[in-house]
């Protein structure tokens, strides 16, 4: 029998900073293509579009704060 590690650590804290910015790969170094961050094609695609939310929501917000 041999035997398993699986590593832990931080990742909760790290993800948003993965997920906003450009500068790695997050806490397992394989963006979200590690199965502990996405495990399934659903939840990949879930991530990919809630991440585009933000970029389409900051013009809509800006043009209601200036009434136009």
């Amino acid at each position: 029998g041999g035997t398993q590690s699986i590593p832990g650590g931080p990742v909760a804290s790290q993800e948003a900073i993965k997920l906003l910015g450009t500068n790695g790969g997050g806490f397992f170094n394989a963006n979200s293509a590690h199965p502990f961050e996405n495990p399934t094609g659903f939840t990949n695609l879930l991530q990919v579009l809630l991440i585009l939310v933000i970029p389409f929501a900051l013009p809509r917000t800006f043009g209601r704060m200036v009434g136009d």
